[in-house]
């Protein structure tokens, strides 16, 4: 399945030009009901990353914070890639936890 069929989104913060990205969401491939989402160690355009622990601490607490509806991991995911057509992503996106897929982002398909 093609991560374009999947609605995806780029992700950025508050403040950030529109051109920076620095993570992806999109509907899980398994129910396509939830949203997923992850952070780049290397956003596109330049950036610095997301400060996860930050993130999450700050996403605890806020009401109806953006992300409140997406499985967001833990840890920074390796991008190559600049679109949703060609994005490879590792490791594996594992969100089995919570009922959702478990699989991997090559070359724009989730497999």
């Amino acid at each position: 399945m093609r991560l374009s069929t999947l609605d995806p989104h780029w992700v950025n913060e508050d403040g950030d030009h529109d051109t920076v990205k620095k993570g992806v969401t999109f509907l899980c491939p398994h129910c396509q009901q939830r949203r997923l989402g992850v952070f780049f160690d290397a956003p596109i355009c330049g950036s610095p990353p997301v400060d996860l622990v930050a993130f999450n601490r700050d996403r605890l607490r806020a009401d109806g914070h953006p992300f409140d509806d997406i499985h967001v991991g833990r840890i920074l995911w390796h991008r190559v890639g600049e679109t949703f057509e060609d994005l490879t992503l590792t490791p594996s996106i594992d969100a089995s936890a919570f009922g959702c897929w478990h699989g991997n982002i090559t070359a724009g398909e989730a497999t």
